[in-house]
C-alpha cells in the first residue's frame, strides 16, 4: 500500500508524456497529408463553363476522336490525325500548314531518320515582340492510341486557342506547333529547329506532356535562366512541380520536344501529369483512362500562361536572340496550392545557415547537458547506416515483388494499383529509424539522434546546394526548420519537447513527404530504395521525438508486420484482370540469311503464355541473332513464313565510302541498318524526292528509318576503315496476327510497350 500514492502520479505522468507525442507526430502527419492533399488536380469543367474558360469537357472530347487507334509515325491513322487537326487550326482563322520534312536523331548509340509533317499554325497579334509556341506532339507509340501521350496536350492546345478567340487579339503572335514523329526521337521538333523559322525572333515555348494518364499537371523541367518564365507561370491558378524535379527528370531515360529547343538556345517550359504510368505507352493510354481532372489542370495552366505571355515583352525572355540582359534562376516549389520563389543566390547561404542552425542547436545541447560529444559523434556516425538499411530494405522488398509476380518484373514494378505496397515500402522506411531508436537510444539519447539526423540534412542541403541548387531546397530548409525545433527544444521542460521538435519539423513534412511519394511516380516499385531512403530523411525530426521515449520492441515489429502484410494484400489487390492487366513481350524475327526464324521477347520472367513462345535464358543480340535492340532477349523456335527480304544493294564508292540501297519488298515503312562491327564514322541518308541529311555515328551504326517512301533509301557511309563491312538491314512491321503459331493474348496481358513489342522483323544482310 505505500507505493500507490507515487503509482499514480507516475501513470498519469507516462499518460500526459504519451499525449504530447501523439500531438507531435499528429501535427507532422497532418501537415504532410495536407501538402499531398492540396497538391491534387482541380475538378474537371463542363462543357457549359463561359467560353473565355478553358473546359476538359470540350478538351477530352478532342482526345476522344483524335485518340481511337495508335498513330505512329507515317501510318494512315497519324496522316488522318494530321490532316483533321489543320482543318480545325484554319477554322480558328489560323494559318495553318503542313509541310513534309526530314528528322534526324543522334545519340545513345542509335541513329534516326523519318519524314515528319508538322501542323504549325499561327495566330497574328496586333503588336508583337515575339511568339508564344504552344506545343504537343500528335503521333503514338505502335503499342497504343496515345489518349494522354500526348493527345491530352494536342486537345488542351486546340480548346486553349478556342477560348482565346472569345477575347481581344494577344499582343504576340501565339503559333501552335504540333509534331510528329516524336516518339521515334524528337524528329519533328528536331526538323523544326534545324528550319527554325522563328530566327531573329524573340519566342518561348510551352511543351505539354503526359507519362502516366493522371496526377497533377507538373512543371518539370524550364531553361536555365528561369526567373522570368517563373515570375509568368505565377498566373497559373493551380501551380504543381518544383525545381527539384527537374534533377530527378535529368535521371530518367526519357526526353521530350523541348530538348531540341533548348538545345537551339531558345526559353521555355515543360508540363506532364506523371501518375498511373502503368498505363503509359501502352494500349490502356484510352480515353476512357485519362484523368479529366488532369486535363483541366493542364489546361488552365496552359490558357494563363499564354494570356500573360501572350501580353508581355517577350524581348527580355530570350536573351539569345534580343541581346537582353539574361535573367537569374530561381528555386520554385508548389505548397498548398501556392508557388513559393527565391533567387538562386539565396541557395547557398540558406543551406549555410542552416548548418549554422545545426551548430547552434548542437552548441545549446551541449550547455544543457543533453548530450556529449561522444553521444553526437556515434549518432553522426549511425545515421548514414540506418539510411542505408532503409534502402536496402526497400531493395529487398523490390525483389520479392519481383520474384513473386512476372507482370511485377516485367514492368519494372510500373504496375496499376501500387498504392498498398507503396505505404508497405514507406513503413520499410520507418522500420529502419525505429530499429534504430530500439538498438541505440540509451546509448545515445533522443537530443543526439535528433541532431545528427538534422545535421545530415543539412549535410545534403550544402552538397545539393553546389552540384543541383534548384533541389536544395529539399533538405536545407527541412534542417533549418529542424535545427529551430531542436534548439528551441532544450529550453522547455521535457514533457513539451516533443511540440517545438515537431513543429520545426513541419518543412520536412510539408517537402520531404510528398517527394518520397512522387519518387514511385518515377522509377516505380523498382525503384523503392530510393523513397524508402527519402522516407527516413522526411522522418529525421520524428527521430528526436521517438528515441527520447522508451520504444518497446513490439512496436517496430507491428511496423514490420504493417509493411509485410499491406505488401502482400497489395499484391493480392493488384491482380492483373483484362480491366488491369499485366505485360507480355513477343515479336517474331526471321533471319533470311540462315534461313530460321524465331520468337523473341525481352520480358525477364515470362509469363505462362509468352512462355509458350520462348525458352532459356536471356541471350545478349548478335551476329548468329540479329535483333535490333541490344538488350538480352529470351527466345524460341518459330515457323518460317514466306515474307520476302527487304531490297538491300551495297557498293564501295570511290575515296571508300559504302553506298546503300534499301527498300521493302513487302511494303514495311521501317526499315533498320546494323554494322556488325565499328567504323561507320558518319551515315547520309537520301529518302526518294528529299534532300539528304547527314547523322554522326558513335560507336556501332544502328539506324533506323521511319515512314520510308515505297521508293526507298540512299544511304551512304563513310567509314574510317578499308575492310569490307558486313551490314545487316531490316524491315519491320507492326502486328503478329498473320504468323503461324500465334494466338491472342488472353485478357489479362497487353502488348508490351518497348518499341520492337508485337513487329514481325526481317533480316537479310550485305557487304560493302
Amino acid at each position: 500500500m505505500s507505493g500507490t500514492p507515487n503509482t499514480v502520479p507516475a501513470r498519469v505522468e507516462l499518460l500526459r508524456a504519451r499525449a504530447v507525442l501523439l500531438v507531435a507526430v499528429l501535427v507532422l502527419v497532418a501537415a504532410g497529408a495536407a501538402a499531398i492533399v492540396t497538391s491534387r488536380p482541380p475538378a474537371p469543367a463542363a462543357a457549359d463553363v463561359p467560353p473565355s474558360a478553358f473546359s476538359s469537357a470540350r478538351a477530352t472530347g478532342t482526345v476522344a476522336a483524335l485518340a481511337d487507334r495508335p498513330r505512329p509515325i507515317g501510318s494512315a491513322a497519324s496522316d488522318r490525325a494530321r490532316d483533321g487537326l489543320a482543318v480545325r487550326l484554319r477554322a480558328m482563322g489560323l494559318q495553318t500548314s503542313t509541310t513534309p520534312s526530314v528528322g534526324t536523331f543522334a545519340g545513345d548509340g542509335v541513329q534516326s531518320v523519318g519524314v515528319v509533317d508538322n501542323v504549325v499554325a499561327t495566330r497574328r497579334g496586333s503588336a508583337p515582340t515575339g511568339a508564344v509556341v504552344l506545343m504537343a506532339h500528335y503521333d503514338s507509340v505502335p503499342a497504343g492510341p496515345g489518349a494522354a501521350d500526348d493527345a491530352s496536350g494536342v486537345a488542351a492546345i486546340l480548346e486553349t486557342v478556342r477560348a482565346l478567340s472569345t477575347g481581344p487579339a494577344l499582343r504576340n503572335d501565339l503559333v501552335v506547333l504540333l509534331t510528329d514523329g516524336e516518339e521515334s526521337g524528337l524528329l519533328g521538333a528536331r526538323a523544326f529547329t534545324r528550319a527554325d523559322p522563328l530566327r531573329g525572333r524573340p519566342a518561348v515555348v510551352l511543351n505539354w506532356e503526359a507519362r502516366g494518364s493522371g496526377g497533377p499537371a507538373l512543371l518539370f523541367q524550364t531553361s536555365p535562366g528561369n526567373a522570368r518564365l517563373i515570375d509568368a507561370y505565377r498566373a497559373v491558378q493551380h501551380p504543381a512541380g518544383h525545381s527539384a524535379l527537374a534533377a530527378a527528370y535529368a535521371l530518367l531515360p526519357n526526353d521530350t520536344d523541348l530538348s531540341p529547343f533548348l538545345a537551339a538556345g531558345r526559353p521555355g517550359l515543360n508540363s506532364a501529369f506523371v501518375e498511373r504510368a502503368s498505363r503509359y505507352h501502352t494500349p490502356g493510354d484510352t480515353p476512357a483512362n485519362l484523368d479529366p481532372a488532369s486535363a483541366q489542370q493542364q489546361g488552365t495552366s496552359m490558357l494563363a500562361l499564354t494570356q500573360v505571355l501572350g501580353a508581355a515583352d517577350l524581348a527580355p525572355f530570350d536573351p539569345a536572340v534580343s541581346g537582353a540582359p539574361p535573367s537569374g534562376d530561381v528555386t520554385y516549389a508548389a505548397v498548398f496550392g501556392h508557388l513559393w520563389v527565391y533567387p538562386d543566390g539565396y541557395v547557398l547561404p540558406l543551406a549555410a545557415l542552416a548548418a549554422l542552425a545545426v551548430v547552434g542547436a548542437g552548441v545549446a545541447t551541449l550547455r544543457r547537458r543533453l548530450v556529449t560529444p561522444g553521444r553526437c559523434a556515434g549518432a553522426l556516425a549511425s545515421w548514414p547506416v540506418v539510411v542505408g538499411v532503409a534502402a536496402l530494405l526497400g531493395e529487398g522488398a523490390w525483389r520479392v515483388l519481383a520474384w513473386s509476380r512476372s507482370g511485377y518484373a516485367n514492368s519494372a514494378g510500373v504496375v496499376h494499383r501500387p498504392e498498398l505496397t507503396q505505404v508497405g515500402v514507406l513503413l520499410l522506411g520507418l522500420l529502419a529509424l525505429l530499429l534504430w531508436g530500439v538498438l541505440l537510444r540509451r546509448r545515445l539519447g533522443a537530443a543526439a539522434m535528433g541532431l545528427a539526423a538534422t545535421a545530415w540534412l543539412a549535410v545534403l542541403g550544402i552538397v545539393t546546394a553546389v552540384l543541383v541548387p534548384g533541389a536544395s531546397f529539399l533538405f536545407a530548409l527541412p534542417a533549418l526548420g529542424a535545427a529551430l525545433g531542436i534548439g528551441v527544444a532544450v529550453f522547455v521542460p521535457p514533457l513539451w519537447r516533443p511540440l517545438p521538435v515537431a513543429v520545426g519539423g513541419l518543412a520536412t513534412a510539408v517537402l520531404l513527404v510528398p517527394f518520397s511519394v512522387a519518387l514511385f511516380d518515377a522509377a516505380g516499385l523498382a525503384g523503392s530504395a530510393l523513397p524508402a531512403l527519402c522516407v527516413v530523411l522526411a522522418l529525421a525530426p520524428l527521430a528526436a521525438l521517438v528515441a527520447g521515449r522508451r520504444l518497446p520492441t513490439r512496436v517496430p515489429v507491428a511496423v514490420l508486420v504493417a509493411a509485410v502484410g499491406l505488401g502482400a494484400l497489395g499484391v493480392l489487390v493488384d491482380r492483373p484482370d483484362a480491366a488491369h492487366p499485366d505485360r507480355a513481350d513477343l515479336a517474331y524475327l526471321h533471319d533470311t540469311d540462315s534461313g530460321t526464324a524465331r520468337w523473341v521477347s525481352r520480358d525477364p520472367v515470362p509469363a505462362p503464355w509468352t512462355a509458350r513462345y520462348v525458352t532459356g535464358e536471356p541471350t545478349a543480340p548478335g551476329r548468329d541473332l540479329p535483333w535490333p535492340a541490344d538488350t538480352p532477349i529470351r527466345t524460341g523456335p518459330a515457323p518460317v513464313v514466306g515474307l520476302p527480304a527487304p531490297a538491300a544493294v551495297a557498293r564501295r564508292l570511290p575515296g571508300g565510302a559504302v553506298e546503300l540501297r534499301v527498300g521493302s519488298r513487302r511494303g514495311a515503312d521501317v526499315l533498320g541498318v546494323r554494322a556488325d562491327t565499328g567504323g561507320v564514322t558518319s551515315v547520309e541518308v537520301t529518302y526518294v524526292g528529299r534532300r539528304p541529311v547527314v547523322l554522326p555515328v558513335q560507336g556501332r551504326l544502328n539506324l533506323r528509318l521511319f515512314a520510308v517512301p515505297r521508293g526507298g533509301a540512299r544511304i551512304v557511309l563513310r567509314t574510317d576503315s578499308p575492310a569490307p563491312q558486313r551490314l545487316v538491314v531490316r524491315d519491320q512491321t507492326t502486328g503478329l496476327s498473320g504468323i503461324s503459331g500465334w494466338t491472342p493474348r488472353p485478357p489479362e496481358l497487353e502488348r508490351s510497350p518497348t518499341r520492337d513489342g508485337d513487329t514481325v522483323v526481317i533480316t537479310r544482310s550485305v557487304t560493302g
